[in-house]
């Protein structure tokens, strides 16, 4: 795939989509974005690794299955670690 004249593979563009979920969390800092990037950051694995000839539309399914119990695993951890603060808007 050529983006801006660089060709990348599917698995640097999920790779990349992991990094930019990860920098994005800092900014927002709930972990739902934090959980998109261990699924991109897994997809890239996967399809780096095992299946690199698989289709966009099935990459974006693998995507979205590992989203879910990553924002899941990601939600228990916070929870567990004290991670609800409660209304930050209340003095």
């Amino acid at each position: 795939m050529m983006i801006m004249g660089l060709a990348l593979d599917p698995w640097q563009l999920w790779l990349a989509l992991g990094l930019v979920l990860f920098v994005s969390e800092v900014l927002s800092g709930d972990g739902t974005l934090i959980a998109l990037g261990i699924a991109a950051l897994l997809t890239a694995l996967i399809i780096g690794m095992l299946l690199p000839d698989l289709g966009w539309y099935w990459q974006a399914a693998l995507f979205g299955t590992l989203g879910i119990p990553a924002a899941l695993l990601v939600r228990r951890l916070l929870k567990r670690a004290g991670g609800d603060a409660g209304d930050i808007n209340t003095y």
